[in-house]
């Protein structure tokens, strides 16, 4: 193997790039001594995920920022200016750094890295392998960037066998579902109600939590209290905290985990991060899918996984109705199977060496 295998990791936000570090402890990081992350300027977060995901590893590690493709929201018709300007700027930071492999997940950002890799070996300046590992989310329709890239990207993983079957020239490297589940959710005593948004907004959600009515529910129930993650929305305003009741609300913080570990059930948006994170943590939770993000995709992942009882869903405006119904069956969610996540590490690895083999010399 040649000895400096340099290594391009394109970081989106939010769930994008939970997934991303979720998918690199899975590969074996020596046979990539220089790395380099790439994200947008206006991401405040994934400097920050670099350093606790690196801590500790050998190998030289650079961050290069490139001005972002499409905000969220943001028109068509303006992104075809962004994204041109940062499709310039991505040609010359991928020719000057020239890395042997790309790896991405499908953030709006790696469009323009993943064209200017393409372009690279194209032209034959320095050859270069793109790998694309489609969103956990994406379980029936592949993402807006993943249609854009299916056909110039050398290796193109999904993580649902419905996705795979659609798109024959993709490779399985999901968690293959079990034909019958023995392990339930283990409810704990009532303590907390945790609702978490992510980090943009969902007024929507926190207007029905924000319901005197639902706390008075939640206290005849036994619980202590909420803890209300609001985003960059706006907070609750009519929920008084008391020494019955205990009310907290904040807008973010770089890790929930705590307040996930606290709680003894969680209500939370459809973002991807977040629902792998609670579905290892064994919690009873109903997912909200935010229908004004991901093209749908939130509420495609909700349903699917609540096909197989791992989870509830609820629309917005039934939460508290649905939260009520859903209590007592909480004890019948399935707990999913995490644990066969080293079928992800197994083919990922497997997947790399195979198409790396006779660029790298491996033996």
């Amino acid at each position: 193997m040649r000895k400096k295998s340099h290594l391009t990791i394109v970081l989106g936000s939010g769930g994008h790039t939970t997934e991303m570090f979720r998918a690199l402890s899975t590969l074996d990081m020596s046979l990539f001594p220089q790395r380099n992350y790439i994200y947008a300027t206006t991401d405040a977060e994934s400097n920050a995920k670099i350093d606790q995901f690196e801590k500790g590893k050998p190998g030289v590690v650079t961050r290069t920022k490139i001005p972002r493709s499409r905000e969220v929201k943001q028109s068509y018709f303006t992104t075809v200016f962004t994204t041109l300007y940062s499709f310039l700027y991505c040609l010359f930071v991928i020719f000057k750094s020239k890395p042997d492999l790309i790896i991405t997940n499908g953030p709006g950002t790696c469009l323009p890295v993943c064209i200017a890799g393409f372009l690279m070996s194209r032209v034959h300046v320095h050859y270069c392998k793109i790998l694309y590992i489609e969103s956990f989310a994406c379980v029936h329709h592949l993402s807006l960037t993943g249609r854009l890239l299916y056909r110039i990207v050398d290796l193109f993983c999904v993580q649902w066998t419905e996705l795979q079957s659609k798109y024959p020239n993709s490779k399985f490297v999901g968690i293959s579902q079990p034909t019958s589940h023995n392990e339930k959710i283990a409810v704990k005593e009532a303590g907390y109600l945790f609702v978490t948004v992510g980090t943009t907004r969902f007024d929507e959600l926190i207007e029905e939590i924000d319901n005197v009515e639902f706390a008075a529910y939640l206290k005849s129930r036994g619980f202590n209290g909420i803890i209300i993650q609001y985003g960059t929305g706006n907070p609750p305003k009519n929920l008084k905290s008391s020494d019955e009741f205990k009310v907290i609300v904040f807008n973010k913080k770089p890790d929930v985990t705590d307040d996930m570990k606290k709680a003894s059930v969680i209500i939370s948006h459809g973002g991807t991060g977040t629902i792998l994170e609670l579905l290892e943590l064994k919690k009873p939770f109903i997912v909200v899918p935010n229908d004004s993000l991901m093209r749908g995709h939130q509420k495609e992942i909700a349903e699917r996984l609540e096909k197989d009882r791992y989870i509830f869903t609820s629309k917005c405006n039934e939460i508290v109705k649905n939260f009520k119904q859903f209590y007592p069956e909480f004890d019948q969610l399935n707990v999913f199977p995490i644990q066969q996540s080293s079928l992800f590490k197994t083919e990922m690895n497997k997947l790399i060496i195979e198409y790396l083999r006779d660029y790298w010399d491996i033996n």
